[in-house]
Formats: C-alpha cells, structure tokens, sequence
C-alpha cells in the first residue's frame, strides 16, 4: 500500500490515496519525469492541454471559471460536504502520522512502563500567598469590577509612558501601577473570585519583576493590558468559584485548549498560548502547581512555521476494545478498586462514544440521565442523557447544552456496564453528593453540591491506558471527542458505498454495528440513503453551533469518504484506454493483471501492480517493532508513563548547573529527568547568548542583531539566565 503526504496552504499534512484512474496517471507520470527539465504549476498544463485541442484559438480560458465548472460537476455525484473541502474553502486534516500509521498497520508502538501509585492522592505542595489568607462571600460583581478596574489603570498609566522620556521615569511609572494594583488586590481580595486573585497578582508580578515569567523581562502596562483582555475573561469563565491551584495538570490542559481552540486564526491561536504559558509559569513558580506541556506546539507551529495547529489524533476501534477488555480485569490486574475501575470504564465509553468534554463527565449528575435510574434493569434504547448548565459546569457556549441519545449511541455491552457502575453508585445514596463520579467518601467542608470524585481519580488512570494502547505519550481524554466524530462519521456515510476501502482497517467493525440503527432512528433515513443532515447532526451530539467548526477542528475521516465518492464515479474504460494512461503496452497490462490477481490484499489486477511501482519509489514506514494491540502488555495503572520536559524544566536545570560550578553535568542531566543531548545543545545555546551578552563594548553601544532583539548591551551587565551566572568551563 502507497499513499501520498500533500502538504496544504497552512502546512498541514494531508495523506492522499489516488483512486484506480489517477494511478495510470501516475505511472505514466513517473515515467517520463525524468526527462522532463522543469515542472510548472497544474494551471500551465491546463492551459497546455487547452491550446492542444485547438480551443484557444478562439476563446481564452478563464481558469477561475473553469475551476467552478469542475466543481459544479463533482456536485452532482459527490457528497456536498466535500467540494467545500476539494475547493479549499473548507480545511479539514487527515490523521497525524503516527495515528495514521496505527490504522494501516493496527498494530501500536510500545511505552516503557515504570512504577508509581496513583490510587491516593499526592501530599498537595506549600503555596504561597503573597496578600494574606482571606476568604469570604465571592462576588463575580466585586469581580468584574476589579478587572474593569485593572484595565483602565493600565490604559490610563500607558498613556502617561508615552510621555515620559527618560529609563527612571518610565520605571517610577511602572513602581506606581504595580503599588496600586497591590493595594487595590488586599483591599478586594476577599470578595474576588480565585482566578481573578491569581491574574492581577500575576500582573502585579510581570509589572515589578523582569524574570518572574521566564519567557521575557518586565512587561509593560500596555503589554499586560493586552494579555488581560485576551484571557481574564474566558479563565473566569471555567474556574468559577473554584481554585485554580487546586486544578490538576490535566484540568489545565483541557482548559488551555479550550482558550486556544477558541482563537479565530493561527496567529491569535499561537498568541494565546505564549500569553497562557507566561502565566502557568507564575503559578509554577509562585503557587507551585503542576507544569502543563501544551503551549510548545501551538507556540512552534504558530505564525513562524506556519503550521496547522488540530491535534488530528484519535483511538481505534480495536485499541478501544482493547481498553475496555483490561478495565473489566480483577483489580490485582488494573491496579484500580472496583468501584474506581467501573468509573474509568464509564468515562471511557462516554468519551468514545458521546465525545463529552472532561468538565461535561466530571460534573455529570445523576438527575441527567432521562430515565429514573431505580425503576429499571437497565439502560432503556430511548434513554437519553442531558447535558445542561449548572453551578459547577460552566459550557462553553449555548450549543453545548444538548440531549445525548445514548441509548442509541451505545452498544448492548455498553449499556449493560453503565447499568453496573449506575447500580454501585446508587448504592453509596444520593444525600452526600448528587454527581455520577462519587465513590462513596466525602470531602470535609465541602457541600453537598461540591462533593465528586478528585478529578486524578478518574482521568489519571484511564490518559494513562489510551497511552499505553496508542503507544502515545501525548494522548489524552480530549483526542476522545475527536475520535467520537470521526468515526460516527465514517459509519453513517460508510455504508452507503458498497464497496472496499484501501485501508484494510476501515472495514465494518461489529462494535459499530448499532450505529447503523441509531443513524435510521435519528435522522429518519433508511441507512442506504444519503443525507444532508448526518454532517449537522454530529455537530449537534458533539456540542457545536454549525458543521464547519465539527469538520475543521474534529472529523478526520472525510479524505475516506471522498476516496469512496471518487472510486464509485470512475468511468468504465477498456484495456487499450487503460494501457495509453498508464504509458504500458496493452500485453504488460494483461500479464501483471494476471500476476497480481493472484496475490491476496484490498487491491486486485493492474491497480495492485500500480501500487507496488509507487511503493519503489516511496519512503517506506518504520513499524517493524510495533505490536498488535491484542498481545500487547499494559501492566497494572499504577504505573508511569514518561512525559515530555518543558521549557522551564531545562531553564532550571541551567540555572542549577551555573549555581553550582562543582557538580557533575550528568547528575544534573539525571536529577531533572533530561536527554543528554537535549540539555547539551541547550547549554551550547546558552554560553552562546552569555558570550554575545558579555561582549566588550563601550557603555551604551548596540550590537548588530536580528530584528526585535535590541536590547542594549552593557559591560557589565548581568540581566542574563541568571543573576549568578558566569561563564565556566564544562
């Protein structure tokens, strides 16, 4: 099998199959390739072939005109969804290459496991707390008015820098908004929400210190400003009343996203993320909270490589399977108590098959599901669960506020397992804690409303086993919403073409029989009928105000289903026709019809023998030590899973390095967890700016750098890395 990588406008890949018609071309193209001196744009051979067959004689061909008039063609055999897509209006991203890979293959890379609990949580880490501990009534009111506050104080002091002319004035200036922001923060700090306490101390702290954020020195007001507007109001949003410091690195991680998938483009997409990264750095530092690795891919693929940033990542049907199978082991096996492997089981299924949002399960109650819950044995099939706003779930916008058909949307064994752990939790009572995800024991001080299950409970375990059967390090719960549409949409357009896929894997899975059924009930079809509605129906279920956003950021799996339009509109051609397109002789495409007819795979004929010359000239894939998921060794959750080192974890490790000249590099590289090669090159880089920081100049003269690094260099500075920092022999 051989595929194509395409790359698009926003460089993004694209894994391209070519149907039996364009492979003649193609072979014929390889062909005749080698002679040819210089290859142009597509609109030059059209316009080539248009003069050949005497057309431009007279008319001159419009190829924006020509472009719609294909199009308006495709329109009558193709699924409407995909000429946005083929036209360029609409984006939308095939896999990533490593799930590509797992779905060719359905086979996983393996993970080294090591050990560590997770069944107890953590000894939670001292805070600190720079303005006193004062806890009263909370007022999103008192709230608002302080941000409002905050912003026109800064407004106000960035026209005054404007005026001042002189490094002291303009430092007098920054000495004085930060005064007032601190006085104002003690004054009001017990009737503010927690979030809002953690963002203007962090204003406070990025105004008065140059290295509290790591990234960059002291901002300024109008800088700060900027940063409020872009986030204050959507972190309000999901924290509520709750504690950010409290928040686990994975709830961080989901809410992060939210704020960047939320950005409008690339570039304010990436803005977000450096802005989001400057401030978990101060709660890192200043709150000690868990690091969070998310904002180095949207920082890295933002406008400079111009790279798409969807995380077009899902799990397989069978990698699912494989999941549910370990879950229902004996708890000697999972690593997990009873009651919490049934949760986790719960979890995943809602996940994969309902695509919930984390804050959607966690805070899913009991009075959610439609049905009431002790008079039946069982899930009915037109039991439905509601997701609805609440004082703890804040949606994310009116769309998410839907009715989940999931009696429909899951299967018999499904069904029968949420029935189980529904039985269970009933039996803890409802009189402590109304939430699905309550295990029994009660949070002291807390109220009836606030009583759920510690999120690491239930999402810690089971990000540990989607990575353990992906062989991911970098999947966790949220790749579940995206695995939720694809799939739901390649079964509900699946079925109506009546032929194999190249991709042996993406046959009729028996665990997604019923989502033939629920698609006939839904939309009122017969499931061999087609129809406008399935698109804005998956958009509907996953919590979406239209499509474009569903296939842009979710949906996978359309490049499938325009493979299958393609291959059910190619015209029936002789072998003569075939032979001139493929550049062969009419015997050489009888003879390795014969020859490869014989051999087994999805392709069959001349198309395979296609398939085996591209095959020559393609780069071919390194799996030969992957495993199928079915014998594949998980081991017990109460395991670790390596995970990728951020920025600041380096950054400290150099400062470690330079605050102690005598100690071993290795211990150094050990203690933090880092690769030798990675902290090397880091050190490399930074004896390198200490070297251009510390030339020898005149006081005050600039050196020669790229454009915004303007800084002044001074003889004597040591605003570098470090205030210790001096150079040293390795």
């Amino acid at each position: 099998m051989a595929w194509f990588e395409l790359s698009g406008t926003a460089n993004e890949k694209h894994s391209w199959f070519p149907d039996s018609l364009s492979l003649l071309l193609i072979k014929q193209w390889f062909s005749v390739s080698d002679v040819i001196e210089e290859i142009n744009l597509p609109e030059y051979y059209i316009l080539q072939f248009w003069h050949y067959f005497g057309f431009g004689s007279e008319n001159k061909l419009n190829l924006s005109w020509f472009f719609r008039v294909i199009i308006s063609r495709l329109s009558l055999s193709l699924t409407p969804f995909s000429l946005d897509i083929l036209s360029g209006k609409q984006l939308n991203l095939s896999l990533k290459m490593l799930p590509h890979l797992r779905l060719i293959t359905q086979k996983t890379p393996t993970l080294p496991v090591g050990e560590i609990i997770i069944d107890s949580p953590a000894a939670e880490p001292a805070r600190v707390d720079h303005f006193g501990d004062k806890t009263k009534a909370i007022s999103f009111e008192q709230s608002e008015k302080l941000l409002l506050w905050t912003k026109f104080l800064l407004k106000n002091y960035k026209k005054e820098l404007r005026s001042s002319s002189t490094q002291s004035d303009q430092s007098s200036v920054y000495t004085l908004v930060a005064r007032e922001i601190r006085t104002k923060l003690e004054s009001d700090f017990e009737l503010i929400t927690p979030v809002l306490r953690l963002l203007v101390a962090w204003t406070h702290n990025r105004l008065t210190k140059s290295r509290s954020g790591v990234w960059s020195l002291k901002l300024k007001p109008s800088t700060l400003l900027s940063y409020l507007s872009s986030i204050a109001k959507p972190l309000q949003t999901y924290f509520g009343y709750r504690d950010p410091v409290n928040a686990s690195a994975e709830e961080f991680e989901h809410i992060y996203l939210l704020i960047i998938d939320a950005g409008k483009n690339i570039a304010v997409k990436a803005r977000r993320a450096r802005i989001l990264r400057d401030f978990h750095c101060f709660l890192e530092i200043e709150q000690n909270v868990k690091p969070c690795y998310l904002f180095q891919e949207f920082i890295a693929q933002g406008i400079k490589d111009k790279a798409n940033l969807v995380d077009a990542n899902i799990l397989m049907p069978w990698e699912y399977e494989a999941a549910l199978s370990f879950l229902l082991q004996p708890q000697e096996l999972t690593g997990l108590s009873e009651v919490q492997s049934k949760a986790v089981l719960v979890a995943l299924i809602l996940g994969f098959r309902c695509g919930l949002r984390r804050s959607e399960l966690l805070f899913t109650k009991l009075d959610n599901f439609e049905w009431e819950l002790s008079r039946f044995n069982g899930v009915p099939d037109w039991g439905a669960l509601f997701i609805t706003y609440s004082e703890e779930r804040d949606l994310k916008s009116i769309s998410s506020q839907r009715r989940l058909p999931i009696g429909l949307l899951l299967n018999k064994k499904e069904r029968d397992i949420l029935y189980g752990y529904l039985v269970v939790r009933l039996a803890f009572g409802v009189k402590d804690s109304e939430f699905l995800f309550f295990f029994g024991e009660k949070t002291p001080f807390l109220s009836r409303s606030a009583q759920v299950v510690h999120p690491d409970h239930l999402f810690l375990p089971l990000t540990k086993l989607l990575q353990r059967v992906t062989g991911d390090n970098s999947f966790r719960y949220h790749h579940l919403r995206h695995s939720f549409a694809t799939w739901l949409f390649w079964y509900w357009t699946a079925d109506i073409h009546k032929f194999h896929h190249p991709i042996p894997s993406l046959k009729r899975n028996q665990s997604f029989e019923h989502l033939i059924t629920a698609r006939e009930s839904l939309l009122h079809r017969e499931a061999t009928l087609a129809s406008r509605k399935t698109l804005h129906l998956i958009s509907s279920l996953i919590g979406h105000s239209g499509p474009s956003i569903t296939l842009y950021h979710y949906i996978h799996s359309a490049s499938w289903v325009i493979w299958s339009d393609f291959s059910q509109q190619i015209p029936e051609v002789t072998d003569q026709v075939k032979a001139s397109l493929a550049g062969v002789s009419a015997r050489t495409l009888y003879r390795k019809n014969i020859e490869y007819t014989e051999a087994t795979g999805q392709f069959c004929g001349f198309d395979r023998y296609l398939h085996s010359v591209l095959a020559e000239r393609s780069t071919a894939m390194n799996a030969q030590s992957w495993q199928a998921v079915d014998i594949l060794r998980i081991d017990s959750l109460a395991s670790n899973i390596p995970v990728r080192v951020n920025e600041l974890t380096i950054y400290r490790a150099l400062q470690h390095y330079y605050d102690n000249p005598q100690e071993d590099k290795l211990r150094i590289i050990s203690a933090y967890q880092l690769d030798s090669e990675v902290f090397t090159n880091a050190l490399n880089n930074t004896k390198y700016f200490l070297s251009q920081q510390q030339s020898k100049l005149p006081k005050g003269k600039k050196i020669d750098r790229m454009k915004n690094h303007q800084r002044r260099t001074y003889l004597q500075t040591k605003k570098v890395v470090h205030t210790s920092c001096v150079e040293r022999s390795p």
